[in-house]
């Protein structure tokens, strides 16, 4: 289920949105490293991105 969406720069992402990106990413530099090698050009701590919270649906 979506819980949440947020729209902020980089330099505004929380641990908590880092950690829910990947466990092994501890800062926004790991963040900005991993969106440049996806986007294939360079991304500052000013670049929006959007953090999408979901949650698990059980039966």
């Amino acid at each position: 289920m979506l819980d949440l969406v947020e729209v902020k720069a980089v330099s505004e992402l929380s641990a908590r949105d880092i950690a829910g990106e990947s466990p092994d990413m501890k800062g926004t530099d790991d963040v900005l490293a991993f969106l440049q090698k996806i986007y294939g050009h360079a991304i500052d701590e000013d670049e929006k991105v959007t953090v999408i919270y979901f949650s698990e649906i059980t039966d």
